[in-house]
């Protein structure tokens, strides 16, 4: 009996670990990405949109809507509650084709300094070695990493310490990069 409690609670602990990475792991639209807009049954409504610098875009009928920091799904409602007032029952379809605007920039003394397009999750770590790892004159543990706050648009700086990354001591500053983050590395 012991037994079948305890394989019952790993299998609950399971699911709510697994229903949690997955209602907050989304991608988030970024300025530079490219959206296909599908609406079922109107050829006059297609497109395909760039998210402008403010974090909009602009669709017949609808005009213009936030979606910078959104994800399609959400964009999809959107798009359909607004259609709804000029078209019965619209299906709507928000495609993501091009992730340009996830992109993290490395400057300073790296190999290959400049932006990287992430199209994936990324760590520092992974970040650095994209821009072909340090220089010989870097400075391991005074590497930042600055971050601009998703409301307010403050940054933030966190330190990043190499030597700890590549020796495997501690991890804690290698950092989940976000689309927009800066990595100075002096």
């Amino acid at each position: 009996m012991k037994i079948i409690i305890k394989m019952a609670a790993g299998l609950l602990l399971y699911v709510l670990v697994l229903s949690t990475a997955t209602a907050s792991s989304y991608y988030a639209l970024n300025p530079g990405d490219e959206l296909n807009i599908h609406v079922w049954n109107e050829e006059a409504l297609q497109r395909s949109v760039f998210i402008l610098p403010d974090g909009s875009i602009s669709f017949p009928l609808v005009g213009r809507i936030e979606a910078g920091g959104r994800s399609a799904d959400v964009l999809e409602k959107e798009i359909t509650d607004k259609l709804s007032e000029y078209l019965s029952d619209p299906v709507v379809n928000v495609t993501v084709t091009s992730v340009s605007g996830n992109v993290v920039y490395i400057v300073g003394q790296v190999n290959q300094p400049g932006p990287i397009v992430m199209h994936q999750s990324m760590s520092v770590i992974q970040a650095l070695a994209n821009a072909g790892g340090l220089t010989a004159y870097a400075s391991e543990n005074g590497i930042r990493l600055i971050r601009k706050a998703i409301k307010g648009g403050r940054e933030e700086v966190l330190k990043v310490r190499y030597a700890d990354l590549k020796d495997g001591d501690n991890l804690s500053t290698n950092h989940t990069l976000l689309a927009g983050d800066v990595i100075v590395v002096p």
